[in-house]
């Protein structure tokens, strides 16, 4: 009888433990994860540009206006003509059988003009004279000219490079003036008179055949050209 009721109370202790509800396990809260601060990143300084900017080429300065020079083609070639010739944009070169030459660059003429460039046996020319005379006769297309006729002078300014006039020097002698006709009618006797202007010579052209004296002119000549002794008196 003792035995039984000091067990009762471990039988009602094992029933209520067995029978009851079971103790839910206890909640915990997650723990947030913790945050990375990230550390600013640095600003690149000037020295760590890259050197292809740093070095870029500045950009060109606009192009510079250039003269013209023609259209490419080769330049007709006159030798020893007899009556004027055709010359357009893209220039001439005349040349005679002692050696003179004239050279009209190209883009030199904006219209198209007749000239020719010739040995003139019969002119004198001016003071100083030292070898041939040779005549330079400039007109328009549509002119008539006659060989000998004299004619008040039409000069034209060069477009674009200098004429070239090449003239052959006496033996012995590397350098000379060139003088220039320029014909007008008198105001007076309204009859052609000459005047002459003296070039100073730019280089001196030597071969074995002669040396020439080479002169470079803004103006084309419409008259008379030679060599002289005279010292230059303008452009």
């Amino acid at each position: 009888m003792n035995r039984l009721l000091a067990a009762s109370p471990l039988v009602l202790f094992l029933v209520a433990a067995c029978g009851g509800s079971p103790t839910p396990p206890p909640t915990t809260t997650p723990e947030p994860a913790p945050t990375v601060k990230e550390e600013p990143k640095p600003e690149p300084s000037a020295s760590a540009t890259p050197a292809a900017s740093a070095s870029a080429p500045a950009p060109e300065p606009a192009a510079t206006a250039k003269k013209p020079t023609g259209s490419g083609r080769p330049q007709a070639i006159y030798n020893d003509v007899s009556e004027p010739q055709t010359v357009g944009f893209d220039g001439a070169v005349f040349r005679t059988s002692d050696g003179a030459e004239l050279r009209i660059p190209g883009g030199a003429l904006s219209e198209p003009r007749n000239v020719i460039f010739s040995l003139d046996k019969k002119a004198k020319g001016t003071t100083g004279v030292l070898g041939k005379v040779y005549q330079i006769h400039v007109q328009t297309p549509d002119t008539q000219y006659r060989m000998g006729e004299e004619s008040a002078s039409v000069t034209v300014n060069t477009a674009g490079d200098p004429f070239t006039i090449k003239l052959p020097l006496p033996q012995g002698r590397d350098s000379a003036g060139l003088a220039v006709e320029t014909i007008a009618a008198d105001p007076k006797t309204k009859r052609n008179k000459s005047t002459w202007t003296v070039v100073g010579q730019n280089k001196l052209e030597t071969a074995d055949t002669g040396n020439r004296g080479v002169f470079e002119v803004q103006v084309l000549p419409d008259g008379h050209v030679h060599l002289t002794s005279q010292a230059p008196s303008g452009g």
